[in-house]
């Protein structure tokens, strides 16, 4: 037995993107109609731009008046003010999240920057001292902690083999 459909080939949804909507003027807004009217009200950075509208068309007009009446609910208008006081609150921790992170980021770069850098210093000395490396010394040195490279290279100033610097 099949289950029964009716209308479900008449049903469309439709995502649109109001930030992706053509700008006003421009060809692509001509090409839209409507559509590109619905994004200009819902994002309408004034009432200029919602008062044109409503003047254009009655629906936008109904639109407008709907939009008023809930504007001057005091519940609404505490509503929207919680939203938009919330918004920027988010905003503002994102910002000083992201700052953090970069903070972080860049911290554990210079470390890394300033491992990597001692390690080479120290391959030059042990090189200029004691001649090429192993294979093997170079993988221990791969390897090896800032704080050990660091009493390596201490240690090459004084050693007599390359044993006795690894000791």
């Amino acid at each position: 037995m099949q289950p029964i459909r009716q209308g479900a080939d008449q049903l469309e949804i439709h995502i649109i993107e109001l930030p992706r909507l053509p700008s006003r003027g421009s060809p692509e807004y001509d090409q839209e109609g409507k559509l590109a009217d619905w994004g200009r009200f819902f994002r309408a950075a004034d009432d200029a731009d919602l008062e044109e509208l409503a003047m254009s068309d009655e629906v936008f007009g109904k639109a407008k008046e709907a939009l008023d009446e809930l504007s001057a609910d005091p519940y609404a208008q505490r509503v929207a003010r919680l939203r938009e006081e919330g918004l920027a609150m988010y905003r503002m921790e994102m910002g000083e999240a992201r700052r953090q992170g970069e903070a972080a980021g860049e911290a554990r770069g210079e470390a890394r920057g300033e491992a990597r850098g001692q390690q080479a210093v120290l391959i030059q000395q042990l090189e200029f001292r004691f001649g090429a490396l192993s294979d093997q010394t170079r993988e221990t040195l791969d390897h090896a902690s800032p704080e050990l490279i660091r009493a390596w290279a201490l240690r090459v100033l004084s050693a007599s083999s390359i044993e006795e610097v690894f000791m």
